[in-house]
């Protein structure tokens, strides 16, 4: 259904276009041009700020098991020195 809401959108841009004269069309284009960079951009830096988002995710979770590890470390030494 949704493929076919799209087919149909597109087609309707195409007959509108078609109806356009050529230096209307012209400025069409380079508006379609236009949008579609700031999609790309913007597609971007969602992917930029969730990559970011991520990476933090992985130092705290990283950070935490340090911590683990150096409690267990100082544990298993305690526990070594003191039989």
């Amino acid at each position: 259904m949704r493929i076919e809401k799209k087919q149909h959108e597109l087609y309707q841009e195409f007959r509108l276009f078609l109806s356009l004269k050529p230096e209307e069309r012209e400025q069409w284009q380079e508006t379609i041009v236009k949008q579609a960079s700031k999609r790309d951009d913007k597609e971007k830096n969602d992917m930029r700020e969730a990559i970011r988002l991520n990476l933090e995710d992985v130092r705290q979770r990283l950070s935490e098991i340090n911590g683990r590890l150096e409690q267990q470390s100082l544990s298993n030494a305690t526990t070594k020195s003191n039989p």
